[in-house]
């Protein structure tokens, strides 16, 4: 089962943005914003009418949903690991809960990927299940697909991949309905 099953079942769908993601854009002015694997569209909304905001996601049913739920911007199908966009086309690259379903080879690929699409001096923003996860088959029972690295591994791939200043913290959710416990790497990195 993937993720795709996941939303297939009427599962996934956060119509609001991630709270992390609000904090870290407090204050940061962004015109140009691209979230792979955007899901419904949630953090989507956090930009006003100055930005033009892009949802790239794999599953094409759940991109119909979005569109009806983000007003402006455009929602494009496609995988994140080949970005049909052109070089330095974004100065934000949310990937929120994404790079957690690719597998770890892919991972060094994805963020060069990210980083092609980034202007110098854009950002990436991530926020990945990390290897302190215990129960993500309880939290999300139809998804199979997990990469759970350590932080540090991902702090230096994305290092690798072309991004200054990374920083990496830890953040842990406990889901009662689950009875698991979440927990997080969250990365913000300039593009160099």
């Amino acid at each position: 089962m993937t993720w795709h099953t996941h939303y297939a079942n009427g599962q996934g769908r956060r119509h609001w943005p991630n709270c992390e993601l609000v904090a870290f854009v407090a204050g940061k002015r962004f015109t140009r914003v691209l979230e792979a694997g955007s899901g419904v569209g949630g953090n989507l909304r956090l930009w006003d009418v100055s930005t033009y905001v892009v949802g790239l996601d794999g599953y094409l049913p759940i991109l119909r949903e979005a569109r009806a739920n983000v007003a402006r911007g455009a929602m494009v199908g496609g995988d994140v690991r080949a970005l049909p966009f052109r070089e330095a086309s974004f100065d934000l690259v949310i990937d929120c809960l994404t790079s957690q379903h690719v597998p770890w080879l892919d991972h060094a690929p994805l963020y060069r990927e990210y980083r092609r699409v980034l202007q110098t001096g854009g950002w990436l923003w991530i926020q990945h299940l990390d290897d302190e996860t215990e129960g993500e088959r309880r939290l999300f029972p139809t998804v199979t697909d997990f990469c759970l690295p350590k932080d540090v591994a991902l702090f230096k791939v994305v290092k690798r991949a072309g991004f200054a200043r990374p920083t990496v913290r830890g953040l842990m959710r406990i889901y009662p309905y689950g009875q698991a416990v979440a927990s997080y790497s969250i990365i913000e990195a300039e593009a160099a």
